[in-house]
């Protein structure tokens, strides 16, 4: 958060997007992009939600149909 803030300080006019991801050990993977967006809320002017990285075991599940609409309605 602090080079991000620094950056958004510096560059005040610039757009700025957040990529936000799971944590690979995650127990509760949306709580993951809900901290995200809490923490970055203050500098972002976008977020990008990642849920198809092939590096993070069963990330893909998010993309089943039940499992993106509890994603989107979260907040």
């Amino acid at each position: 958060m602090k080079n991000v803030a620094s950056f958004r300080k510096k560059y005040p006019n610039e757009v700025l997007g957040i990529n936000l991801g799971a944590n690979k050990d995650s127990k509760n993977r949306l709580n993951d992009y809900c901290v995200g967006i809490e923490l970055f809320s203050s500098v972002a002017d976008y977020f990008v939600i990642n849920v198809s990285s092939p590096n993070t075991p069963k990330l893909r599940e998010l993309l089943l149909e039940d499992n993106l609409l509890q994603l989107m309605q979260v907040g």
